[in-house]
């Protein structure tokens, strides 16, 4: 088992209508979930870690990242957090699966250029 995270971003930031996009409805925020255990990585809207990192760094003070039992983690120790992870642990989710499932079978997982696995699908 593992821990959950998840990003809970809520892309109208503090209300400003100076950007070059304002939210006109009342608040609202989208909650992604970005992955288990800082290895195995949700796949559907980022396809590597770096797409994750530049999101989670570019919307930084919109964004507050959470853990499935409350915790909630600073982006800048989160990201800390996810690149110190050892080598072999951030590939071991993808090894499970090319050891236990065909090709045909794990279309939707793949390990990315830093070596994380991800997943297209949803995990828990």
């Amino acid at each position: 088992m593992g821990t959950n995270y998840y990003a809970e971003w809520h892309p109208e930031g503090s209300g400003s209508s100076d950007g070059p996009a304002s939210v006109m409805s009342p608040a609202y925020g989208i909650r992604l979930h970005i992955c288990k255990s800082h290895t195995s990585f949700q796949g559907k809207v980022f396809n590597s870690w770096s797409a994750w990192r530049n999101f989670l760094e570019s919307n930084e003070w919109n964004i507050a990242i959470r853990d499935e039992y409350g915790g909630e983690w600073e982006v800048s120790q989160f990201i800390a957090d996810v690149e110190s992870t050892d080598t072999a642990n951030r590939s071991r989710q993808f090894k499970w699966m090319v050891d236990h499932y065909p090709a045909g079978q794990r279309l939707d997982d793949w390990k990315d250029a830093d070596g994380f696995s991800f997943h297209r699908g949803e995990f828990s």
